[in-house]
């Protein structure tokens, strides 16, 4: 993880497949797909091959359709009732494996110095931007650190303190800017 905070990765949170809701309107529409179907075969079976019968074809389509569909529908709710083992399984699995995770999630020493450098820094951002006066050194150094300013949501409080117009204003040269050096300056 970024900057060693946490002692092992955390998993993102996984939601419960909620696959009854699913399965369910799944079934409903293959079984009155299947159900018309199974009909529509053994009525054209029973009227293309039989000529005497071809009177009672959609009668007998229609109760050897029902079933043909009844056991089909018996095949696929054991299918159903298996994949929903499967499932459940795997969202027990999952859950456990969350639960052991977050209880074993723990600061490192690493993890706590950073997160306090990364506090610091960010306070650092903000009270360098609220000087009143602002020097060509301090311009330099807010350059630097602008883009960081905005990663911490400050460059409209920054900004508000006057920083735009003095670069706007400056007096003073960019070869002035150039041969400025940073020895008396110290950086985070």
């Amino acid at each position: 993880m970024a900057l060693g905070l946490y002692a092992i990765n955390t998993p993102k949170n996984k939601k419960s497949i909620n696959i009854s809701e699913t399965m369910n309107k799944f079934y409903k529409v293959l079984h009155i797909v299947l159900c018309i179907l199974c009909i529509s075969i053994i009525a054209f079976i029973l009227f293309k091959y039989s000529p005497f019968l071809s009177v009672l074809a959609i009668p007998f389509g229609l109760l050897l359709g029902k079933l043909f569909y009844a056991i089909l529908k018996f095949i696929f709710s054991f299918v159903e009732v298996i994949f929903k083992i499967i499932f459940e399984a795997k969202n027990t699995i999952d859950e456990q494996y969350n639960k052991e995770i977050s209880k074993s999630l723990k600061l490192t020493p690493k993890g706590i110095n950073e997160l306090n450098k990364l506090k610091a820094f960010k306070a650092f951002i903000k009270d360098f931007g609220n000087f009143a006066d602002k020097y060509p050194e301090e311009i330099i150094l807010w350059d630097r650190y602008l883009s960081y300013a905005q990663v911490f949501g400050l460059t409209k409080d920054i900004m508000k303190t006057g920083y735009s117009k003095l670069i706007k204003n400056s007096s003073f040269q960019i070869d002035d800017i150039n041969n400025i050096t940073f020895d008396n300056i110290e950086i985070l």
